[in-house]
């Protein structure tokens, strides 16, 4: 239903697993806004691997209109653990994503840089080990 959509705008839907799992607007730069608001509690919602809908935004790289409509939508969702323990700012620190999308989560829930994952690494410990970006640094 959403394959060739290249003019829209605004999306408001509820949350379909299924756009995420397809990338389905992950390159529409028309998109200007993404609001989730007929099911909010499924932004919290865990499939069995344990990744909230942020957490897939983040490692398949979405842009940051996808990933502040999520934070804006259900600011919970910052704060949930994949099954290897990590919080959405462990996978922007791992993943060298944007400072932007990285700004944004940490923004959400800043006491995450201190959260250890399953292999007792806070997303501090993949800065360093990536580096120590200066811009991820700054944020």
């Amino acid at each position: 239903a959403f394959d060739g959509c290249t003019s829209l705008q605004t999306l408001n839907l509820p949350l379909i697993s299924v756009v995420f799992e397809n990338d389905h607007f992950r390159h529409n730069k028309s998109l200007t806004k993404v609001t989730f608001s007929s099911f909010p509690d499924e932004l919290e919602a865990e499939p069995l691997e344990g990744n909230t809908p942020l957490h897939s935004c983040i490692i398949k790289e979405y842009p940051l209109l996808f990933i502040d409509g999520i934070v804006k939508g259900c600011p919970k969702a910052a704060r949930q653990r994949n099954t290897l323990g990590q919080t959405p700012l462990h996978l922007c620190l791992s993943n060298n994503v944007s400072v932007e999308v990285t700004k944004c989560v940490y923004d959400a829930w800043p006491e995450a840089v201190s959260a250890k994952n399953e292999l007792n690494k806070a997303p501090l410990d993949y800065w360093r080990e990536k580096g120590e970006d200066v811009a991820i640094g700054a944020v």
